[in-house]
Parts: C-alpha cells; sequence; structure tokens
C-alpha cells in the first residue's frame, strides 16, 4: 500500500509543477531585442524613427535599428551619417557637449528625429 501511495505521489508531482507561479520576470528579454529595445536605441519602422525624440547622456552611444524594407540613413549634418540596410543596424557615439542633435534621413527627408543631449 504504501509503494503505491509513493507510486501515486510521483506521478502527480509534474501535475503540481506545472500549476507553480512562473519565475518573476527581471525585465529584460535577450533573446527578442526587436520588441524589447534597450536603451538608446531608435527603431526605424514604416518610415519613421521610434522615438523621434531621444533623451540620453553626451557622449553615449546610439544604436539605430532598422525594422523596415528599405534601407534609411540617420544624418545629422557633420555629426554623424549611417546608412542603415533592412534589418541591420548601426551605432553612433553622440556629441560630450550638451544640446540637440537634428537628424533625417537623407533617402526619406520626411523622415526627422532628434537626439537631446544632457
Amino acid at each position: 500500500m504504501r509503494h503505491m501511495f509513493a507510486a501515486a505521489l510521483l506521478l502527480a508531482l509534474p501535475l503540481f509543477s506545472a500549476c507553480a507561479p512562473a519565475a518573476p520576470n527581471s525585465g529584460t528579454n535577450p533573446g527578442n531585442s526587436a520588441t524589447t529595445p534597450a536603451a538608446n536605441t531608435i527603431t526605424i519602422k514604416d518610415f519613421k524613427y521610434v522615438p523621434d525624440n531621444l533623451t540620453v547622456k553626451a557622449g553615449s552611444v546610439v544604436t539605430f535599428v532598422n525594422q523596415d524594407t528599405m534601407a534609411h540613413t540617420a544624418t545629422a549634418a557633420t555629426v554623424f551619417n549611417v546608412s542603415i540596410a533592412p534589418g541591420a543596424s548601426a551605432t553612433v557615439t553622440t556629441s560630450t557637449t550638451p544640446g540637440t542633435v537634428d537628424y533625417l534621413c537623407t533617402l526619406h527627408p520626411a523622415m526627422k528625429g532628434s537626439i537631446k543631449l544632457n
């Protein structure tokens, strides 16, 4: 009888563990960065920079991620000029001087954004 109870308990353990609460989410999702963008990241999607206004510490690295099906640029006069193929990314290092840097896509001039440097 004791063996039957032990066997029944062993069979039931997977059921109890399946009902256990999930581990808390740490807030990061390294396997899916497309839906959880990192700080200082600007996503290009649907011919828009998202966010189109970003505030970062002066001297920071900013990453542009192109999720569109067309190539784009991120061009800020003499500050930076990067071309980003579909599905690719590019990084720029901002100036160490506080201020605002306006940029646009030279291929699609209606696409505009700015980076405020604190």
